[in-house]
Parts: structure tokens; sequence; C-alpha cells
């Protein structure tokens, strides 16, 4: 069995090894690629078995977000298409979300949460605008007394 392929794609290189760093935790030896720009992400989906997620910026070369993410949606129908992006307003999100992709979430989400969102799309939830959730509480965090009421 081959490993899951990931297409990260944005022009930012040092978003991209961001990003690939991330997904290496969140699908351990999961096979990374990353491209700059759409044609890049065409070329390499087009390569090899088929793409199991597609992680997107929606500002970058070549890319449309109406038209892209239905042509990756037509080529790769099982894939995951989580967006991320600095774009993540709501309408953003119900443009891309209309287009076919599986959630979306801004790029200034911390990176734990960035990993559970991505996480979450994959495994079939959607997500859209995390970064308009509250950050989850410090590890050894006290509970009030109404969130640590048992009854």
């Amino acid at each position: 069995m081959s490993a899951e392929r990931i297409i990260v794609a944005d022009d930012h290189p040092v978003f991209r090894m961001g990003m690939r760093h991330i997904l290496s935790r969140v699908s351990p030896g999961a096979e990374i690629e990353e491209a700059g720009t759409f044609e890049e992400v065409l070329a390499l989906a087009e390569s090899g078995a088929a793409p199991g997620m597609f992680v997107l910026d929606l500002i970058f070369p070549g890319f449309a977000a109406e038209t892209s993410i239905a042509a990756l949606r037509r080529r790769s129908p099982r894939a995951t298409l989580p967006i991320v992006s600095m774009a993540d307003d709501s309408e953003t999100i119900d443009v891309v979300m209309a287009a076919g992709a599986d959630g979306s979430f801004g790029k200034a989400v911390p990176s734990a949460q960035t990993a559970a969102a991505t996480a979450a799309i994959h495994a079939g939830q959607t997500v859209g605008n995390y970064a308009a959730m509250p950050p989850p509480p410090p590890t050894g965090a006290r509970l009030g007394a109404r969130e640590s009421d048992s009854d």
C-alpha cells in the first residue's frame, strides 16, 4: 500500500514548509509535495497515485477559486480540499465551499489549531472560518464550577 499523497499549494515557500511540517504530524508517513502555481498543482496531480488531499491558498499564480477548486474536484473527486488563506471572511468561505472545498480557515490560526482543523476536514468534518473559534484552554487550565459539574 502506498503512502497518501498530499499537495500543498501556496506561492510562499516558507508557508509551504510550515504546512508540510504540520501535515507530517497530522498524516504521518504521507508523501507531501509542494506547488507554487496552479499549473504545478495540476502537473503533480496527474503524476503518480491520486492525491488524497490538496491544501490550497486562495491567492497564488494561476488559481481562481471558483473554477480551480471545481477542476480539482472533477480530477480528484475523493481528495480532501481544505483552503488555508488570509482571506477568511464569511463571503470568501461561502464562495470556496460552494465551489467544492471541504473546509476553510485562516493562515493566522496557530499551528495546533491548524493541525486540528486540517485533521477534522480530512476526517470529513466541515470547518469554516476556524480563526473565529476561541483557542483551546491551556493545558492544565482549571475548569470553572459550571464546566466541572458532572451532573
